[in-house]
């Protein structure tokens, strides 16, 4: 009975979401690291449609990280396609999720041109600078912030009042 209960509790283990803080970090690093972005399409492998929709959002925007790494044509084109159709689920889902628009926006702020992934960042960037002051997690906040204080979409002066939020 013991035993039983062990690979129980084991299953559980393996099958849960990772948390939120890990795939915040696995996020900013594996734009820039190979190693890290397979680790995080690794994190998310499991997730499904039962999973919170901001793993869901993630586990999109992993495949097409995982993409930036293959080589092969086809198979980055089915990633992409994929990854994009996986995020853009969970913000429909979650249209007022700040976290995803700010994965979106970093995403479409980042992606080459040809990929044509690029239409929200008006939007995503109005909706942070109009949101960020109602984020009550103060490790959101950061992270959010962090992204703003890098990100290509906003001025020097917009990040300066983002930052003070």
């Amino acid at each position: 009975m013991r035993l039983a209960i062990f690979f129980v509790g084991l299953l559980a283990v393996t099958v849960s979401p990772p948390k939120l803080e890990k795939l915040r970090i696995l996020w900013v690093a594996a734009a820039k690291n190979k190693t890290k972005a397979i680790e995080l399409h690794e994190a998310l492998q499991n997730i499904t449609d039962k999973d919170a929709v901001v793993f869901r959002g993630y586990k999109g925007a992993s495949l097409i990280l995982k993409a930036r790494y293959t080589r092969k044509k086809k198979l980055k084109k089915e990633l992409i396609h994929s990854g994009i159709g996986e995020l853009e689920q969970a913000i429909t889902i979650a249209p007022n999720n700040i976290e995803l628009r700010c994965v979106r926006l970093s995403l479409q702020e980042n992606l080459p041109k040809f990929i044509k992934y690029r239409k929200n960042r008006e939007e995503d960037k109005a909706f942070l600078t109009r949101h960020i002051s109602k984020v009550k997690n103060p490790k959101l906040k950061r992270y959010i912030q962090g992204f703003v204080k890098q990100s290509k979409s906003f001025t020097e002066g917009e990040k300066a009042l983002f930052l003070k939020a």
